[in-house]
């Protein structure tokens, strides 16, 4: 269902940008991704309902994945220089999968010690709670995106 999610997140994130602006966009792409996955732990009971529960978490979580990546792209394009580009973009890919594999091994050893709804709980609460970075930060309040960085460079010689 994620993959269902994906498109149609990518389908609204010009229309979301455009109505609230690529700084309340990412944060809504943040909060998209991840407060869909608080239903997650909730998923319990007859299989019918386990099953809508997870799907819904995870189509949600797409649209939210897709208008966070689009927004939060179009911004580092328009901000970073282009000479500067794959050097940046292969840090942030770096980092963002390279955390990965370290999230999965304290996720299996939190699911050992607590056991695995309330290391599910610990990790989708988290997850909704790491917006908090972006807010704290000033890409929140941005409504427009900026000049690119190519053509500022341009102006500037």
């Amino acid at each position: 269902m994620y993959g269902l999610g994906g498109p149609a997140g990518a389908y609204a994130a010009p229309r979301v940008v455009r109505r609230i602006g690529i700084g309340p966009a990412v944060v809504t792409g943040f909060l998209g991704l991840s407060l869909p996955m608080v239903l997650v732990p909730l998923a319990d009971g007859p299989a019918p309902f386990v099953i809508a529960t997870l799907a819904a978490a995870h189509f949600g979580a797409g649209c939210g994945g897709a208008v966070l990546d689009s927004s939060t792209n179009s911004y580092l394009i328009a901000v970073i220089p282009p000479t500067l580009r794959s050097r940046v973009m292969g840090v942030v890919q770096t980092a963002n999968f390279g955390v990965r594999p370290i999230g999965a091994v304290l996720a299996g050893a939190l699911g050992t010690v607590l056991g695995l709804r309330p290391a599910l709980w610990v990790g989708t609460v988290s997850a909704v709670l790491s917006v908090l970075w972006v807010l704290a930060s000033g890409v929140r309040r941005v409504r427009e995106l900026p000049e690119s960085a190519a053509a500022t460079a341009e102006e500037s010689k």
